[in-house]
């Protein structure tokens, strides 16, 4: 892509090295669900033109993988990628038609996506590299305790008003800024949240390794442990920290300016201009 084209350009790139009746299935921002049915590239791409204030819902498309389509011939993983990857080294030549296709996807987010904290497939790492647009990825280690922290969130009750970033420790929630032109590596079992700002294209994929942490790599203080085994509720009204690197209970990291009554998480969805999350 030349410096000059835009996120729109690119889309229309995807869709043309695609196909546009291939199918994605679209995820709506506010409910965190997935549309009942997968939608067509070239209806996808109809709605990625509107401007965006005549856009009704705020989408996000990230489970476009396109590694058995003409498009993956334009693209090629960071070089550690396959040098690492267990698919890549010893699937077995006969049985390639088996192989998962997790290795190259595509994502297209609207303005305004969030994908809320989770951990991703099958114990693999992943690679973002940012075509257009900007990201911040909301990263949190796979400590004892934070895992703990993560598996009560996760089947709490609370889970759509609680913001997972104030259920650990001070320092624990880092906020890292992806642009366009760069790429992230997120370990194995790291657990993240992303955030849109603007219209935004990435590629990336999916590789399983033997790098992962060890079982004694993240043991927990007694006292870490016994504060993961707090409720969900509990976590959430814990004051913050003092030093240390930037929570992520708001897009900047600030508090206060008239929200000290709301949750961490409403409090980051109104530094965001996100709508509140249902189930």
């Amino acid at each position: 892509f030349g410096a000059e084209a835009d996120a729109r350009d690119v889309v229309r790139a995807v869709v043309e090295r695609c196909g546009p009746e291939a199918r994605v299935w679209v995820l709506d921002v506010t409910s965190q669900a997935t549309d009942p049915e997968p939608w067509a590239l070239r209806d996808w791409l109809q709605y990625w033109e509107q401007p965006h204030e005549a856009r009704r819902r705020v989408l996000n498309v990230i489970t476009l993988e396109f590694s058995a389509l003409p498009m993956a011939a334009d693209v090629a993983a960071p070089k550690v990628v396959p040098l690492l990857d267990w698919a890549a080294l010893h699937w077995p030549a006969e049985r390639a038609a088996e192989r998962p296709r997790v290795q190259k996807y595509c994502l297209m987010s609207a303005a305004g996506s969030y994908t809320d904290f989770h951990i991703d497939f099958g114990g693999t790492s992943v690679w973002y590299h940012l075509l257009r647009g900007e990201k911040f990825f909301y990263c949190v280690p796979p400590t004892q305790a934070n895992l703990q922290r993560y598996r009560r969130w996760v089947d709490s009750a609370e889970q759509h008003t609680v913001f997972f970033g104030d259920a650990v420790e001070p320092g624990q929630c880092r906020r890292v800024r992806l642009r366009a032109g760069e790429t992230l590596f997120i370990p194995t079992g790291w657990i993240h949240a992303v955030h849109t700002p603007a219209d935004s294209v990435s590629i990336g994929g999916n590789f399983l390794h033997d790098l992962g942490p060890r079982d004694d790599e993240y043991t927990p203080t007694a006292a870490a442990a016994a504060a993961a085994a707090a409720p969900v509720a509990a976590m959430s009204k814990r004051g913050g920290g003092g030093g240390g690197p930037r929570r992520a209970s708001t897009a900047d990291g600030r508090r206060g300016g008239g929200t000290s009554g709301m949750s961490a998480r409403q409090r980051l969805q109104k530094r965001l201009g996100i709508g509140a999350f249902r189930r």
